[in-house]
């Protein structure tokens, strides 16, 4: 059963969404402002809610304030979160969804619509949530063949000449002194590009190397790969 914690300072709209909510098989926690909510939230973090609905104007802390919270706590950032609010204004609901919100909705709300935004959010980021598991799972595989083949030691000696590099920078130059690119890195890591590039620059500056292309050089002088 998926679960639902509404976020609202009036309890009659509270006591028809949650009827409406439960009419259609979600289970229905409430809270009356921000801090209530945040401080259920921190009680059931081993079981959240499959999203937050949120009126915006609310005592104590409001909607606003909830949403930029959630988005900056590591645990909770991904969570789906949806505004339901009498203000109509559009700065209002640019301001929501820059905080992060994935959809604004104003009240009165259409029944049908606001279910099926509830049901995209949610769809959206449980596929999100898969794909980080399905590439966490590729680049642990990927790491896992890696060190099989003898090109990621599990450790290296202190003497070594890149023992300075870090376990993430090692890789990094593996990759790159057998010639791939940086995108091909990226692909090979599940990390993006500009990280790669990142990855290089350090690795460059640790090693006083002045090219990219001094990496494959450096690893071949000294026997690496």
């Amino acid at each position: 059963m998926k679960r639902v914690l509404i976020v609202d300072d009036d309890p009659n709209f509270i006591a028809v969404l949650r009827a409406l909510l439960e009419g259609r098989g979600y289970r229905v926690q409430t809270a009356q402002d921000g801090l209530e909510a945040l401080e259920l939230l921190k009680q059931q973090s081993e079981q959240l809610p499959d999203i937050v609905v949120a009126d915006v104007a609310m005592p104590r802390c409001d909607g606003l304030e909830l949403c930029r919270r959630v988005r900056q706590d590591l645990g909770l950032d991904l969570l789906p979160f949806i505004f339901l609010s009498a203000r109509t204004q559009p700065q209002e609901r640019v301001a929501g969804l820059r905080l992060g919100a994935d959809d604004y909705l104003t009240k009165p709300f259409v029944t049908e619509e606001l279910i099926v935004r509830i049901e995209n959010a949610i769809e959206r980021v449980r596929r999100m949530q898969s794909e980080i598991i399905r590439a966490t799972r590729q680049r642990a595989s990927a790491q896992s063949l890696f060190r099989a083949g003898g090109l990621l030691p599990d450790s290296l000696a202190a003497g070594s000449p890149i023992a300075n590099l870090s376990p993430t920078e090692q890789e990094v130059f593996q990759w790159v002194a057998r010639g791939l690119t940086n995108q091909e890195v990226a692909d090979q890591m599940y990390i993006s590009r500009r990280t790669v590039q990142g990855h290089v620059a350090s690795i460059r500056a640790k090693l006083d190397l002045p090219r990219r292309e001094s990496i494959i050089q450096f690893a071949h002088e000294h026997s690496l790969i």
